[in-house]
C-alpha cells in the first residue's frame, strides 16, 4: 500500500465513540450551505465588504471544486470503515475535498482580513480538523483534502490580491450601496 492508503487506513481506524460525533459535526458544518453561513456575522459586525469578498470567494470555490471533481474523476475510498454523515452526498468524484477547500478559504480569508492574527491559529485549526475529519470519515483520501487544502489557500490569497484592485473594489462597493445603502459608508 502506499502512503495515501496508510495514513487513510490510520485516520479512519481510528474511529471511537467519542471522536465519531465530533467528526459528524465537522462533516455537516463543512457543508457548502453551512459554510456560506459564515458571511452572517460578517455582515452583521459591518464587515459588509469582508462578507461580500467571501460570498463571492466561497462561490468561486464552488465552482472550481466542482469543475475539478467532474475533471478529474478520481473515485472515493471504496474501502475502511464510512462514517455516515447527515446530508452528505458523496457520490461525486472525490478530489479536491470541498469541505477542505472552503474550511482553508474561510480560514485564509479571515486571517488575512482580522486585525488580530491571534485569530489565524483557531481558524486554521478549524481548517485542519475538517479536513482530518473527512478522512477519518471515511470519505476522501488524504490526497483529496491536501490538495483542498491548498486550493483553499492558494485561493484566497489570490482572491484578497483581486479585491485591493481599483476595478473590484468599485464594483464591490456599487453592490454594497444597493444592498445596504444606510451602511455602504461604514462598510
Amino acid at each position: 500500500m502506499g502512503l495515501n492508503e496508510d495514513v487513510f487506513l490510520a485516520l479512519n481506524g481510528a474511529r471511537n465513540d467519542t471522536l465519531d460525533p465530533v467528526m459528524i459535526a465537522f462533516g455537516v458544518i463543512g457543508l457548502s450551505y453551512v459554510t456560506f453561513l459564515w458571511v452572517v456575522p460578517l455582515w452583521l459586525a459591518r464587515r459588509r465588504r469582508d462578507a461580500l469578498d467571501l460570498l463571492a470567494l466561497l462561490a468561486v470555490a464552488e465552482l472550481l471544486v466542482f469543475l475539478l471533481k467532474w475533471g478529474l474523476a478520481v473515485e472515493r475510498p471504496t474501502f475502511g470503515d464510512p462514517l455516515e454523515i447527515p446530508l452528505d452526498d458523496v457520490s461525486d468524484p472525490a478530489f479536491p475535498s470541498g469541505h477542505a477547500t472552503r474550511a482553508f478559504v474561510l480560514a485564509t480569508l479571515l486571517t488575512l482580513r482580522m486585525k488580530d492574527w491571534r485569530l489565524a491559529a483557531p481558524l486554521f485549526a478549524y481548517a485542519t480538523v475538517m479536513g482530518l475529519s473527512r478522512v477519518y470519515a471515511g470519505v476522501h483520501w488524504p490526497s483529496d483534502v491536501t490538495g483542498g487544502a491548498i486550493l483553499g489557500i492558494a485561493l484566497a490569497l489570490a482572491f484578497d490580491r483581486i479585491t485591493r484592485t481599483h476595478a473590484y473594489a468599485r464594483a464591490r462597493d456599487r453592490l454594497l450601496r444597493r444592498l445596504a445603502p444606510e451602511a455602504a459608508a461604514t462598510a
